[in-house]
């Protein structure tokens, strides 16, 4: 039979070193887990205040001044001469197949180039624009209505809505009143 070994002073100091390592190294992982999800729930608050709406092509976003009913106006940028608009990168996340998706928004322009509204598929397809129709630019906010049937698996639909300087004084519209449905067919 062996005897029991009675622990040195050492043994003890290097066993509390351990347990302290480790609650340090427990608690350090607990802040990093709580700030890297609290950073990602949060940051596309902070970071756009246009949500869903994104800048695209050198355009910069605005609110319309409040009235009624709030919109978002897009501008080109200062002296850009070419196309200009906002994006909703992420219309719809995995459109189900055999359904078609309808979309609802109101626009508003002033006079020259007429405004383009987009909806195409991610990633891109053989035929990726579901639709891409332009309407009128005028001065009276209008209700435009767009559809189309999802064929296949996609990871998303998403949109843009622009239009081209095409050396036109007035180099801005407006948006709101987005919707989005899914019918089956």
């Amino acid at each position: 039979m062996g005897s029991l070994r009675v622990p040195a002073a050492s043994d003890t100091r290097l066993l509390v070193a351990g347990v302290a390592a480790i609650a340090a190294l427990v608690a350090y992982l607990a802040v990093a887990f709580a700030n890297t999800h609290a950073t990602a729930i949060q940051a596309p608050i902070l970071t756009n205040k246009f949500a869903p709406w994104v800048p695209k092509y050198h355009s910069t976003l605005a609110f319309v001044p409040p009235g009624r009913r709030h919109g978002i106006k897009v501008r080109a940028a200062r002296g850009w001469v070419g196309d200009y608009g906002a994006v909703v990168p992420t219309l719809v996340a995995q459109p189900p197949p055999r359904h078609t998706v309808v979309v609802s928004l109101r626009l508003r322009g002033f006079g020259g180039s007429p405004i383009e509204v987009l909806v195409d598929e991610f990633p891109a397809g053989p035929k990726p624009n579901l639709f891409d129709k332009t309407v009128p630019a005028t001065a009276k906010w209008h209700r435009y209505t767009f559809s189309a049937p999802i064929t296949g698996n996609w990871l998303g639909l998403g949109m843009f809505v622009g239009r081209s300087t095409n050396g036109h004084a007035d180099k801005s519209f407006a948006v709101r009143g987005l919707t989005v449905k899914l019918r089956r067919h």
